[in-house]
């Protein structure tokens, strides 16, 4: 017997409605963001592998159903199996990503900040005669992306556990700031203001590394003592 997807399309249609407009959606929403948010920031460093790839896989399984509803006439058993498929393989890779590529993380992430900064120099500078150019960017352009990627991969695979303690506490301080914003729509009908979400990010991002940071020194400390 064939399954019918029409019930799961219509739930997954009707979810952002539940949780922005029914109370106890809303309820549901706030509670796991903010588990989620405090989770990661305690103990990220210890479970942010397992999260990632849990993570991982439900991010291409939702848009994978919803694509494949969309572009293609599969039957229904044979949609939710490809999708299973494609989550599978995605949580795979987030987990071995996180696992044995952090060095790619730390390189890509430098890279983009490099890339931003650049970007936001006075025009001047960025049009300082260089020793080439390629592509109409400066050759210190590419000068500074080079040492950025290699810098941001050496860096993260010399510090890979702070990477962790700082990745995974930045991503509990973005849920936790989700979680506040939709406290802010139930109880004043507005958006969380932006320096108060800036505000919240830093603080949860850096007290949760700092914090993460002194248990696993306290661990250490109680091994060897």
């Amino acid at each position: 017997m064939l399954l019918n997807c029409t019930e799961l399309d219509e739930s997954i249609g009707h979810t952002r409605t539940f949780v922005m407009d029914h109370p106890n959606g809303s309820i549901v929403a706030i509670g796991l963001l903010t588990i989620f948010g405090f989770l990661l920031v305690t103990i990220g460093e210890r479970i942010v592998r397992t999260l990632g790839g849990i993570l991982g896989g439900i991010a291409a399984l939702i848009p994978s159903y919803v694509a494949l509803g969309y572009i293609t006439s599969l039957e229904c058993d044979t949609r939710l199996i490809v999708c299973g498929i494609v989550s599978t393989v995605f949580a795979c890779a987030f987990a071995c990503l996180l696992k044995y590529g952090i060095f790619l993380i730390g390189a890509t992430s430098l890279g983009v900040v490099t890339h931003l900064t650049y970007g936001a120099l006075p025009r001047s500078l960025r049009d300082a005669e260089a020793p080439f150019e390629f592509m109409e960017q400066s050759g210190y352009y590419y000068i500074a992306m080079a040492i950025a990627v290699v810098g941001g991969g050496i860096l993260a695979y010399t510090q890979k556990t702070r990477l962790l303690q700082m990745m995974s506490s930045a991503v509990g301080a973005g849920s936790i700031v989700l979680a506040s914003d939709l406290v802010s729509l139930r109880v004043v009908d507005d958006p969380l203001p932006p320096l108060a979400a800036i505000a919240i990010f830093t603080t949860f991002t850096v007290s949760g590394t700092v914090y993460q940071q002194y248990r696993k020194e306290r661990r250490k400390r109680r091994v060897t003592s």
